[in-house]
């Protein structure tokens, strides 16, 4: 929390060269990652690049600042997988070379992959994919839908089951309380245990065993009535 990163890098978290880090129950926010006025890319928040593919699981994202990304930025095929990952409140401004930002940008042929996770209420489009980057969705809550997607220069989104498109019902997002009311939509609604083949059955999504409350896990970072 409240980390300033000059080369624009990834201000809360950066893996870098073939990291292939496990974090899991983490809060990534309130940093910094506006850089200087050479930097092009980057992010407030997290930054994945040079075949950087970290697993990020029970993760909240949010109230973070950067250029091209507010909360995670993957570049030089870096593939992360998110899982639980709650992404809001998180802000880009774009950089001197591209006015092109969102939350999550995947570029150059990065492949980020979000399983019942939160994507809500941060710069419009929520996700950038540009320069062949790709990104695979699963049973997560993506505001705006399809239609949040902006693709630049090649690349595409897999978009599979399960995704929705509602407000998630969080606690107290002004109080940083991204936790789920009751009735919030994303409870119940995630996915496990299971194996999904996409992209006409050329690729294959493993989804494992999660430690759950009630029928089905939940989306986002926080499982409700789940004890700390």
């Amino acid at each position: 929390t409240e980390n300033i990163a000059e080369s624009c890098n990834g201000a809360g978290l950066c893996f870098w060269l073939n990291s292939h880090a496990l974090v899991k129950n983490v809060v990534v926010k309130n940093n910094n990652g506006l850089g200087n006025a050479s930097t092009i890319d980057g992010s407030g928040g997290i930054s994945c690049a040079q075949s950087s593919s970290p697993i990020l699981k029970d993760v909240a994202i949010y109230n973070n600042i950067g250029l091209m990304s507010g909360a995670l930025y993957c570049n030089g095929g870096s593939n992360p997988t998110l899982i639980n990952v709650t992404i809001s409140n998180n802000f880009a401004i774009g950089s001197p070379s591209s006015s092109l930002v969102a939350q999550i940008c995947s570029n150059a042929s990065s492949i980020p992959v979000l399983i019942n996770s939160i994507v809500w209420n941060n710069s419009i489009p929520e996700i950038l994919i540009r320069d062949f980057g790709f990104i695979v969705l699963l049973n997560s809550d993506i505001q705006g839908g399809q239609d949040s997607i902006l693709i630049w220069n090649n690349g595409a989104p897999y978009w599979l089951g399960g995704n929705i498109d509602v407000y998630p019902e969080f606690v107290d997002t002004l109080a940083g309380n991204f936790k789920l009311k009751a009735n919030s939509p994303c409870i119940d609604s995630g996915i496990q245990d299971t194996t999904i083949y996409y992209n006409n059955g050329q690729d294959t999504l493993i989804i494992p065993p999660l430690n759950y409350v009630g029928t089905n896990p939940d989306m986002g970072a926080f499982e409700y009535g789940k004890s700390p």
